[in-house]
């Protein structure tokens, strides 16, 4: 498309735009008597306004956002006091502004010195501190995202990790965009938007720019808590896509493709990764050439990808760290993308139907099918067919079992690539018992003290979990983090083991003795309870505004026999 028009205007128009009632540096009477909402009187902080306003041109598309937040009280000041503006690196922020402003009116601005940058992934982010911030103060930050990223807007969403009175989002548009809307978590009095038309001050054609403006009021925050997928999954949100640009001429231009389209992009991609390297047909034909099943082949190489290659943790790129799969052979260490496409490459070298399958793990956003864009998904696994049999498989992981998937790719659709037939596909995972049983012998001698044995053991999901954190840490520290400070009593260790079985369980066998479990307190003995797998509620906000997710059912059990000496 043919970019008409000049940056600096489009910025200053930006900034003169009635949306943004509030100057920066500005603050009212009533913003500064503004308590606690009645309907969230706990709240430490409260964000007075969030707007943002996005204007669509031929040229780009330039975000501004403006933020205010009250601090109530001294906790407010911790939750408040840092912050990070996360965007796509490619793009580009200008026009950054931060300030706190303290009760008597003076005005602190943000220093350079506090404001850092780092790059994580395909993602830029800049934090920063306010300075003096306490309670009462009012801070607020601006800035401006300049993009080129017509197909993948930015999702808008209503609710933060603060009380929000109000939130505004405007999209401005000039003539010739089709555009579609999906929401998640909006009720219907927020969903129809003010539309407003306006005169195009960059254009000689008297051409009119519309401007769409939705306004939430009252949003009670949402925050990241124990036993819970994405956070994103249970805000308020709007997603505004760009379905194509039609020139005054009549020449159209899709600025989104299909599902189809994008797989077909993924294939080419993938294919030129792969390029039929023949060290993986050789290297599959070792691994199972005394083997006569499908099934034995299929779960050989499974065992083989899962010990034999390392995964990295960090990497700044989008599914494989190399160019060539050849490279991941070579140095036998890749992302776990790329060891699941290795998987993928040597189950078809073995003659077994496999096809790789993308998906959005559980701290990812959950997928929305009618929203056609492959970036909502940011991991791949491996789907195999053998016979009526098939298998979701990932390798990534050393301890990863053979068709049960990691808890967090316990998710509900896929898209699975396979040229033109490629497709959505809803991921059926199989039911796989979770269960932990604790099981604790006390022993109280006359002069109380303590001495006890606890067995602890793990099944399904529970086993994987314990797992990972004992392959993590030394067996001291394992026993120190999951066993001793969950006593929350001071003890001395006698003695621990830990064991993986043949059927994948996870063992814990342990002893341990202090004189802290008991107390005598005029006739009656008070003992201490012991439980491990709980050392204290996680669940602690006094008001909840989304569901429990336990991301699998799961089984507890916890057992403690007593024996009083004379």
């Amino acid at each position: 498309m043919t970019k008409i028009i000049i940056k600096s205007i489009i910025v200053l128009i930006l900034f003169m735009h009635p949306v943004y009632g509030q100057k920066f540096g500005k603050i009212s009477d009533t913003e500064w008597s503004q308590g606690a909402p009645e309907d969230y009187p706990e709240a430490n902080a409260i964000i007075l306004f969030d707007k943002a306003k996005m204007q669509i041109t031929l040229n780009d598309i330039s975000t501004e956002r403006h933020i205010r937040i009250k601090v109530l009280t001294k906790a407010g000041a911790d939750e408040v006091g840092d912050r990070v503006i996360s965007y796509y690196k490619k793009d580009k922020i200008k026009h950054f502004k931060a300030q706190t402003i303290t009760p008597d009116g003076k005005k602190h601005k943000i220093e350079k010195n506090t404001i850092f940058e780092k790059e994580v992934n395909n993602w830029k982010e800049k934090a920063f501190s306010f300075p003096n911030v306490s309670e009462g103060c009012i801070v607020e930050y601006r800035y401006v995202v300049l993009s080129d990223r017509y197909w993948n807007l930015p999702t808008w969403y209503f609710q933060q990790e603060i009380y929000s009175m109000k939130s505004i989002f405007t999209v401005s548009l000039g003539a010739g965009f089709a555009f579609d809307m999906s929401y998640r978590n909006v009720p219907a009095r927020y969903k129809k938007p003010k539309v407003e038309n306006k005169p195009d001050p960059t254009s000689s054609l008297n051409r009119k720019l519309k401007f769409y403006t939705w306004e939430a009021v009252n949003l009670p925050p949402i925050k990241d808590e124990p036993y819970m997928s994405s956070v994103n999954d249970y805000r308020s949100s709007l997603r505004f896509l760009l379905i194509s640009y039609t020139n005054p001429n009549g020449s159209k231009q899709v600025l989104v493709k299909n599902w189809l389209d994008q797989a077909k992009d993924l294939q080419v991609w993938f294919d030129d990764y792969c390029n039929k390297d023949k060290d993986i047909k050789k290297l599959t034909e070792e691994i199972t050439s005394d083997l006569t099943t499908q099934q034995e082949k299929s779960k050989a190489i499974f065992d083989y990808i899962k010990a034999e290659y390392i995964s990295l943790d960090n990497y700044n790129t989008r599914y494989f760290n190399h160019k060539k799969i050849e490279k991941l052979l070579e140095e036998k260490t890749g992302t776990p993308e790329g060891k699941n496409m290795l998987l993928c490459e040597m189950h078809k070298a073995a003659g077994i139907d496999s096809w790789p399958v993308l998906i959005s793990t559980r701290r990812n956003s959950k997928v929305d099918p009618t929203y056609p864009d492959d970036r909502q998904f940011n991991y791949v696994i491996t789907f195999v067919q053998i016979g009526d049999a098939w298998e979701f498989l990932d390798a990534a992981d050393r301890n990863s079992l053979y068709g049960i998937l990691q808890p967090q790719c316990l998710t509900d659709i896929g898209f699975l690539i396979d040229g033109n037939n490629s497709e959505l596909v809803r991921m059926t995972i199989k039911p796989i018992p979770s269960v932990r049983e604790d099981i604790t012998h006390m022993r109280i001698a006359s002069d109380g003290n303590v001495v006890c044995s606890t067995k602890c053991n793990f099944s399904g999901y529970y086993a994987a979990n314990y797992i990972d954190k004992y392959d993590n840490n030394t067996p001291e520290e394992f026993i120190d983090k999951y066993i001793k400070d969950r006593l929350d009593v001071s003890c001395e260790i006698d003695h621990y083991d830990c064991e993986t079985d043949s059927l994948s369980n996870f063992k814990i066998s342990t002893s341990y003795t202090s004189d802290e479990f008991v107390r005598i307190l005029d006739n009656n003995l008070i003992i201490k309870p012991i439980s491990l797998a709980y050392k204290e509620n996680p669940f602690k906000s006094e008001n909840r505004f989304f569901p429990i997710d336990f991301t699998y059912p799961f089984t507890y059990q916890n057992i403690v026999k007593i024996k009083i000496d004379n």
